[in-house]
């Protein structure tokens, strides 16, 4: 018997609460007139569908490294599960971190596809591509047209490709340290051990979290417990996440998520 629940994978997480709670909201994003404007798990699990078709397009397959260089954002869990979906690991970066780091990690990793935040990012990571030459794609999150995460989506819409399960024991995450004292190490992570820690959180707190449960997003995912306790967790619940705009308005931000 499996003592450490189910579901024991990420795919079959999100593919539950996309069945069980359809219009809840999932995520929140602050427009330009300072308003939140919600994502429902209908809509986060299409544009997971449309990418992992668009990531298989793409040459991405089981046992391959994606990464990532964002803020937490919806397109960063997009990205995952889609990943997740294929067979896929995960490799998240922070945006602010210096360049010869991010290159120490997508050389260390193996990374084959690289999602990033903006076109600056872009740019820098192009200037050292001929040191990577295991990495065969960057696509841009911001923006449309070629080489951006909204193509991958268009492609994946007209090609579907069904989601994979991982077993437990299958790797989902490799997080990397600061790097404060060297070069950083990376952690690897499976399936059942992201699963079974939100699991145990909310064994613990059986009444305070629920499907009407919110978070303000501000632990960065990079990191595995904003990872574990905040998206994946209330993925699992079907509750809502609210990003803040930046550390300047966590008050403001605080006001209109109402964590």
């Amino acid at each position: 018997m499996d003592q450490h629940g189910k579901p024991d994978n990420l795919v079959g997480m999100i593919e539950a609460s996309v069945a069980a709670y359809p219009d809840n909201p999932l995520f929140g994003t602050k427009n330009e007139d300072g308003a939140y404007e919600w994502l429902t798990y209908r809509q986060v699990g299409d544009r997971i569908d449309h990418l992992r078709g668009g990531l298989a397009q793409a040459g991405v397959g089981r046992g391959d490294w994606v990464g990532i260089i964002a803020d937490n954002r919806a397109e960063w869990a997009v990205a995952a599960f889609a990943a997740y979906g294929l067979g896929a690991r995960f490799v998240p970066m922070y945006e602010k971190e210096l360049p010869r780091i991010w290159r120490y990690i997508i050389q260390d990793s193996g990374i084959k596809l690289l999602l990033v935040a903006k076109s600056d990012i872009q740019d820098q990571v192009e200037g050292f591509r001929d040191a990577l030459p295991g990495l065969e794609g960057i696509y841009r999150i911001e923006g449309e047209g070629q080489s951006t995460m909204a193509e991958l989506e268009r492609i994946g819409r007209d090609h579907p490709v069904p989601s994979t399960h991982p077993l437990p024991e299958d790797i989902a995450v490799l997080i990397y340290t600061s790097g404060t004292t060297g070069n950083p190490k990376g952690v690897i992570l499976s399936h059942r051990n992201l699963t079974s820690n939100y699991l145990a959180g909310q064994q613990l707190f059986p009444n305070e979290l629920t499907s009407e449960s919110v978070s303000l997003s501000i632990l960065p995912w990079a990191h595995s417990y904003g990872q574990t306790a905040e998206l994946y967790n209330f993925c699992s619940l079907g509750g809502a996440i609210g990003f803040v705009e930046s550390v300047d308005t966590v008050a403001e931000d605080m006001a209109k998520v109402r964590p």
